[in-house]
């Protein structure tokens, strides 16, 4: 479903603004810049922003079995460049968990920014030192 507003996200339902529930087994948030307090998690400790913490293998800090990724996952730049990386990661640390194996650490590094310069469409793109 494409377009659609999400009202509500319970642990097996999402509520979508036009009156319809969707069931669902797995739910991906990736909407928004900012964190929404998930309801259906167990009580788990968060940032002033409303961040989940996690490991270096982004489950949470008090749930091993659970993942965080992108803008709720604490510690990270809140970018969809930052979101698709740490997918990658979480994909390969499902399966590692599901084989019995130990899950790997998501490294974050920037390979910069691209914006808009004043005098044109020229992107430029910045290397940040951290």
């Amino acid at each position: 479903m494409l377009n659609c507003r999400v009202r509500k996200v319970e642990k097996d339902a999402i509520e979508v603004w036009e009156n319809q529930t969707i069931s669902y087994d797995l739910a991906v948030w990736t909407a928004g810049v900012k964190a929404y307090d998930l309801e259906f998690l167990p009580a788990q400790p968060k940032t002033l922003a409303n961040r989940l913490k996690v490991l270096p293998t982004l489950e949470l800090e008090q749930s091993s079995n659970i993942f965080a990724l992108g803008d709720i996952a604490d510690g990270y730049p809140m970018t969809a460049q930052v979101a698709v990386i740490q997918s990658k990661v979480v994909a390969k640390n499902v399966i590692a968990k599901v084989q019995e194996k130990e899950p790997i650490p998501f490294v974050y590094r920037s390979s910069g920014m691209l914006f808009l310069w004043e005098d044109g469409w020229r992107a430029r793109r910045l290397k940040f030192i951290y």
